[in-house]
């Protein structure tokens, strides 16, 4: 059975494979917004690290240390995680590589038709945090109309004040911090969580555009 830190790390893994195209294309990779104070001497630990993940040449080259680092899992948590990945599907390894990559298709289908069933977001109290769903810049001013609301994960560095929602998995609030492609990735699919038909509609639609790049 899937759990919800499997769809972060699958996501996580999209991220990376992101990034790998756009050095390879030597453009800048998506947004660079953060949202939350710059305090953490671990997060600026993490943000240094990041460019473990990739050789000179801009090949993936990542290991269960550095995303246990990255998404504050254990290392056993995220080889169990791909496990589960590779077993239904939402990742795949190809003959170039030995390494756990997304299955883009497979996992769009299930963010997209699925995720809100089996990880449903809560909405929870007025409180600080992290912008996300159509609150956070991916989406921002597309969706919102004047006395909305925007949608946060909580989080005591975060630079909004919004309607709580249940992140994925808790570790979300501090793995975006070191990827703001990752971050993007988790705010549209907490669009689909839980936006309505017409934020849902959007927010598939930006989805798509970046998996089905990879």
């Amino acid at each position: 059975m899937l759990k919800s830190q499997d769809i972060l790390v699958a996501l996580k893994l999209t991220s990376l494979a992101l990034q790998s195209k756009a050095k390879a294309n030597e453009r800048i990779p998506l947004s660079t917004w953060r949202g939350w104070e710059e305090q953490s001497e671990e997060v600026g630990r993490q943000e240094i690290d990041a460019s473990r993940f990739f050789a000179d040449n801009g090949q993936l080259r990542w290991t269960y240390a550095d995303l246990s680092q990255t998404l504050r899992l254990s290392a056993s948590e995220c080889n169990a995680a791909v496990k589960r990945g590779l077993t239904s599907g939402l990742l795949s390894v190809s003959l170039k590589s030995s390494q756990p990559r997304p299955a883009p298709k497979q996992l769009l289908e299930f963010i997209v038709h699925g995720v809100k069933y089996v990880f449903p977001a809560k909405e929870g109290r007025l409180a600080r945090g992290v912008p996300t769903a159509f609150g956070a810049p991916v989406l921002k001013g597309r969706m919102l109309t004047a006395g909305e609301h925007e949608y946060v994960w909580e989080d005591a560095q975060g630079l909004s004040t919004g309607l709580s929602i249940e992140p994925l998995h808790k570790s979300v609030p501090f793995a975006v911090r070191a990827d703001p492609v990752l971050y993007e990735l988790l705010a549209l699919t907490d669009a689909i969580r839980f936006g309505k038909a017409r934020e849902n509609t959007l927010a598939t639609e930006s989805l798509s555009k970046r998996m089905l790049s990879i």
